[in-house]
């Protein structure tokens, strides 16, 4: 008897990384879940399903969760956390306009609704065969290593998302659970301030997500190869 094809459950599934990573994952043989605010709750196909969901309210994460595995019959073994919210300030002064409600936005988008997820994640993880690959991943940007000045509370709440991933890589590495924060970068190092590529991000995370171990957890990569590339990004 064959097993059942592996499931996918992509986060923030926007037109862009998100298609992307869906499209490809789904021409590998995955089942694929796409949640947005912008898509309806909805069985598409044996293969699909969207849901209908605001990482900006971090208590939905769980049903979520709940909706794929009795859509699919069993927990994603590959969970990738791909939304943002990003509410930039003044370059010269950006403390001077920070507003505690955008605040709170960016920090459940970008920190609070990735634990929320990789603990569910995890949590269905336990009740998938041994032999299963299992992968988290966090779609970040170089705003963990580096200080943009305008993106201040962007780059707090990527902060705290790199630490939850690096601690999780650590914790669960002898449980054979994987997690990375992806970072694209230009061919130079400098960070993909404008022009994010989302095929890049679907070939490097198809590459993790088969990968049978934990690569580097800081996972920079540029677009033409889902390869590490070493930027002198922080590790274990």
């Amino acid at each position: 008897m064959t097993s059942p094809a592996p499931i996918l459950f992509i986060l923030g599934a926007g037109p862009k990384v998100g298609a992307a990573v869906a499209k490809t994952f789904l021409n590998k043989g995955y089942r694929v879940a796409s949640a947005s605010r912008s898509l309806p709750d909805e069985r598409k196909n044996d293969n699909e399903l969207s849901l209908k969901l605001d990482l900006s309210k971090p208590e939905d994460v769980p049903a979520a969760f709940a909706k794929v595995k009795s859509a699919f019959g069993s927990a994603p073994s590959v969970v990738i956390h791909n939304a943002y919210s990003n509410h930039p300030g003044s370059p010269e002064d950006p403390l001077s306009n920070v507003k505690i409600d955008e605040y709170i936005t960016d920090i459940n988008v970008n920190s609070t609704s990735v634990l929320i997820a990789a603990k569910s994640a995890v949590e269905g993880f336990k009740t998938l065969p041994s032999a299963t690959k299992k992968t988290f991943i966090f779609t970040g940007n170089a705003l963990a290593v580096m200080a943009l000045p305008p993106l201040l509370t962007f780059g707090m709440a990527k902060s705290a998302g790199a630490h939850l991933i690096m601690s999780a890589a650590k914790a669960y590495k002898g449980h054979g659970y994987r997690f990375y924060f992806g970072d694209e970068r230009n061919a130079d190092g400098s960070p993909c301030v404008k022009g994010v590529d989302g095929p890049a991000h679907a070939e490097a995370y198809l590459h993790l997500a088969e990968n049978d171990k934990q690569e580097q957890w800081y996972y920079t990569f540029v677009k033409g190869s889902p390869d590490y590339v070493d930027f002198g990004a922080p590790k274990l």
